[in-house]
């Protein structure tokens, strides 16, 4: 398989986890291997002619493997992966092969995602929160934002990392600024205009207002409460 048709199938390995990251916390090699079939049934057909073993599972679960190998070793055709997902091994339930799975880079808490089967039950106001927690939870747009800012928290400085060291590291809520009557149906979020990394507790004190306080009121309010 030449190089080219690698870095070819490694955007179409990456979009499939970029969409699945969107709606779940982490996704299997195993999951990926098979839409690699569902979505390209063609080209992995095609290039499942060049394997000893044609069968389609373990090509497409080759390929995943190969993309998994290159990030492990920073290659140059995985630059465009290399800061956007963190990679975990598992054991396979039978046999005892590690397998990859992938999740975000910049994670945030489980706790906190909404099931998306309660979103038609939902009033036009608990919708636009819906979609304000999408916005700070879409990784892409996560990714995008703490790029620009870093992972310390705009209002107090807090850093998870330098506290809990690896466990914290790359950790940090990400807060939507714009108010919710401002959201309109076409909005399109910015991830370095309307978003802002923040620690728990400062995500936490903003929202006990309605509406939120903004950063620089919050600032303010943490200025005064260590005045002599």
């Amino acid at each position: 398989m030449s190089a080219f048709k690698k870095a070819e199938v490694f955007i179409l390995i990456g979009q499939i986890i970029d969409n699945t990251l969107l709606i779940q916390d982490s996704i299997h090699r195993n999951q990926i291997a098979a839409q690699l079939i569902e979505k390209y049934p063609e080209l992995i057909q095609n290039i499942a002619t060049g394997y000893k073993n044609q069968n389609l599972t373990y090509v497409s679960g080759n390929l995943v493997d190969w993309f998994s190998a290159e990030l492990t070793k920073k290659s140059s055709i995985s630059k465009d992966w290399q800061n956007k997902y963190r990679q975990e091994q598992e054991r396979e339930k039978v046999g005892k092969r590690e397998v990859t799975v992938y999740k975000s880079l910049y994670s945030f808490p489980l706790e906190e995602m909404i099931p998306l089967d309660s979103i038609a039950q939902l009033t036009e106001g608990n919708l636009k929160t819906i979609a304000v927690n999408a916005f700070e939870r879409n990784p892409v747009a996560r990714r995008q934002c703490l790029e620009h800012y870093g992972v310390s928290c705009q209002c107090c400085n807090f850093n998870f990392y330098n506290i809990y060291g690896e466990l914290g590291q790359n950790y940090i809520h990400v807060h939507h600024i714009i108010p919710l009557a401002k959201i309109r149906k076409n909005y399109q979020v910015d991830p370095t205009k309307d978003l802002i990394p923040l620690c728990a507790n400062c995500h936490a004190m903003i929202h006990r207002r309605n509406p939120p306080l903004s950063i620089e009121e919050l600032k303010e309010i943490i200025k005064s409460s260590h005045l002599p």
